[in-house]
């Protein structure tokens, strides 16, 4: 049995993995991360919150590093990160796996939409933003990271190290 102190710990270590992850995943393919046609490979990490809800806080810290190359600035910075952290925390409670990527495909389309139409002044274009970005979002979540997922429920030792 854990001791409060070990459980924490354990906690920043995930979050602290998960985030670097984020960051590194985000930075290799940061050409087609942001725009209103946008596809975020990072964001397929968002099914480690069916596991550990260590995951959202990894995701979040990852987002605002990521986010730190912006074109959308502060902006991105805050509101786009706090998507995916609510996204994250949500998902967390979902025990279906094939729901638990759900939130991150709404939340973001509505709020990082929403950036985009504000920082570019294009607020008319709204609603197909949201379409846009919540199909990248989609294409990130189910198809690249189900599989992620699939893989940590099927190997035990990938399922307890991110359990613990």
């Amino acid at each position: 049995m854990q001791n409060k102190s070990s459980s924490l710990i354990a906690f920043l270590v995930k979050a602290g993995i998960i985030a670097a992850l984020y960051f590194v995943i985000g930075i290799f393919f940061q050409p087609i991360e942001f725009g209103s046609l946008q596809l975020r490979p990072s964001e397929a990490l968002n099914v480690l919150v069916f596991f550990t809800p260590s995951a959202a806080w990894g995701l979040f810290i990852g987002c605002v590093v990521t986010n730190l190359s912006s074109p959308f600035g502060l902006a991105d910075i805050i509101f786009g990160s706090l998507a995916t952290l609510v996204s994250g925390l949500i998902g967390s409670k979902i025990k279906n796996k094939y729901l638990v990527g759900l939130p991150s495909v709404i939340i973001n389309g509505f709020v990082v939409s929403a950036i985009i139409g504000i920082m570019t002044d294009t607020m008319n274009l709204y609603f197909l933003y949201v379409l846009q970005i919540a199909a990248g979002q989609m294409l990130s979540v189910y198809i690249i990271g189900m599989p992620i997922l699939f893989l940590f429920e099927k190997n035990r030792k990938l399922n307890e190290l991110i359990r613990k």
